[in-house]
């Protein structure tokens, strides 16, 4: 198996990770916390999610052949792009006052979450060996 083959497939677990991770969160804020508090958690995991996706796009893109010295600029463009969307919704969220801060913070960090959860399970000897060996086979 190819690199590029173990490598999508740990995207894609990343990818449901945080979708299982943010239901989680919502699942345990919804009736233990304001209604305010868990669609801020929504809203914040949403927000880093879709940006995520953006970035894998940006850079899966940006690593194809192609001129190097240029596709690195583009990357990096869309990168300070892509965090600076990221900055003005936020800021705009909170500037209107449609946010709980603290749900907002905990639903910002649905992927650190995840990927947390992913090394802990590698440091058990879990997923990652789990994928790379049956991508391996």
């Amino acid at each position: 198996m190819t690199t590029a083959g173990w490598q999508e497939e740990l995207v894609s677990h990343l990818f449901r990770r945080n979708w299982q991770v943010l239901g989680a969160l919502m699942a345990l804020s919804l009736p233990l916390a304001p209604w305010r508090f868990s669609l801020s958690i929504a809203a914040g995991g949403l927000l880093v999610i879709a940006g995520f996706h953006v970035l894998h796009l940006v850079l899966k893109r940006g690593l194809r052949q192609g001129n190097a010295a240029r596709d690195a600029k583009v990357v990096m463009f869309q990168y300070y792009l892509r965090l600076g969307v990221i900055g003005v919704v936020i800021f705009a969220l909170m500037r209107q006052h449609l946010v709980d801060p603290l749900g907002l913070l905990l639903g910002l960090s649905v992927v650190v979450i995840n990927l947390l959860a992913l090394v802990a399970a590698e440091l058990r000897g879990g997923t990652l060996s789990r994928i790379v060996s049956k991508e391996a086979a």
